[in-house]
């Protein structure tokens, strides 16, 4: 007989049985379900061995918020019978009129309950965990239906649930309250020496949690309440193929506060339930910006989150400013580089042909630098958009080098 280094146990009733974890049944745990039990089996000599154990009424809870209910296995339960209905009705249009065993067959599919297909399946797999594929001659025929009337390949279950956590489900709802949903990994210790602290229930989510990621959208956070609109249109216009992977907070639509200090609010808060999809903050290459970013690196993140700074701007290294000392020529990279000084000369200089000034407003201490600001800010934004709509070639055009800098910086976060 087989060793199986993970099994799933429902009461009496193995489930599941594999060389790997089985992460989508794992996911009903919580670490806090682990024990390790003692037996002695000799007067001198112990055995360990070591599970996740719960309840079925609370695996039912956890099922539950999950989605994995009663009406959802039920409904591919019913699914499953009438498509093999089907089938043996269409087989019966061919089949001679004293074909007794296929209308036997479906008679006792038709008035088959739920609970009959769950014990066929219950021991099916009970027979392939005791890796005996010699199965009696008579068999049920619900078991023929499951394993689609081939008993040459009987390991191959055509299970009627959509999910193993389905199955689970109805597993649960054909036992006791107090009977224990139970994961051993005993096995598994020994034969891949693996840690006694190997923590499997976080694995498991991690593993789940990585591919569903990949096919979610990105949601990209930004400092102004135009940053995101403008961020959003680029992305349309410059990398129109990738704009259904990004996801851009719009706080005009939902009246959200912008600014600095509620963006590293917002990132904690989010880290701090959990947040599970893949974010992107993008502060400005400003004084401020550049502070909040440090703060926030120096947080210990989730791995799903990801920092960036707006990317170090050429035409800001001798931009004219203006101040308590009066008019200059200054680098203003990490120090006055919000999202408007990277949409273009064209949407920067105003009607006038002058570019707007760097007024500077504050003096930011963690980094001793002045904060600036760049006059005009409305007026860049709307003749940016106004350019980048009716441009003819966006992706050729010079005039969003600077944008495509910062697209690019967005895009690559991930890599």
């Amino acid at each position: 007989m087989i060793i199986y280094p993970y099994e799933f146990w429902v009461g009496e009733r193995i489930i599941s049985f594999s060389f790997t974890p089985p992460d989508r049944l794992l996911c009903v745990f919580t670490e806090n379900d682990r024990v390790e039990k003692t037996e002695y089996v000799a007067e001198d000599e112990t055995y360990t061995t070591y599970w996740y154990r719960s309840n079925t009424a609370l695996v039912r809870d956890r099922l539950d918020l999950m989605g994995f209910t009663q009406e959802r296995y039920r409904s591919q339960l019913r699914r499953f019978r009438t498509e093999i209905a089907e089938s043996i009705k269409r087989e019966l249009e061919f089949a001679p009129r004293s074909s007794i065993r296929l209308r036997r067959k479906l008679l006792v599919i038709e008035h088959s309950c739920d609970m009959r297909w769950l014990e066929a399946e219950l021991s099916l797999v009970h027979r392939q965990w005791q890796h005996r594929y010699h199965f009696p001659f008579r068999v049920s025929v619900l078991e023929e239906c499951l394993v689609g009337g081939d008993w040459t390949n009987p390991s191959v279950i055509d299970s009627p649930f959509e999910d193993e956590r389905d199955f689970l489900r109805a597993c649960i709802d054909l036992s006791d309250d107090t009977d224990l949903v139970a994961f051993d990994f005993t096995s598994a210790l020994d034969e891949f020496d693996l840690s006694q602290e190997t923590r499997f229930i976080e694995q498991a989510f991690d593993n789940l949690r990585v591919p569903a990621r990949a096919i979610e959208q990105i949601l990209v956070v930004a400092e102004g309440k135009s940053d995101s609109l403008l961020l959003k249109r680029g992305i349309s216009r410059l990398y129109p193929h990738l704009e259904h992977i990004f996801s851009f907070l719009d706080h005009l639509a939902f009246r959200g506060p912008g600014g600095i200090g509620h963006l590293g609010l917002l990132i904690r808060s989010l880290a701090g339930l959990g947040f599970a999809n893949r974010l992107i903050a993008v502060f400005d290459n400003d004084a401020a910006g550049t502070a909040e970013a440090g703060r926030l690196r120096k947080n210990q993140l989730p791995p799903n989150f990801r920092i960036v700074t707006l990317p170090s701007l050429e035409d800001g290294r001798n931009y004219p400013t203006v101040g308590p000392s009066g008019n200059n020529f200054e680098d203003i990279n990490g120090k006055a580089c919000s999202l408007e000084m990277y949409c273009g000369y064209r949407a920067l200089r105003k009607p006038s042909g002058d570019l707007p000034q760097v007024r500077w407003t504050s003096y930011e201490r963690s980094i001793e630098k002045y904060q600036g600001e760049v006059e005009d800010k409305v007026g860049v934004q709307e003749r940016f958009i106004e350019q980048l709509d009716s441009s003819t070639d966006p992706n050729r055009d010079p005039e969003f080098d600077n944008m495509r800098l910062v697209l690019q910086a967005i895009i690559r976060a991930f890599r």
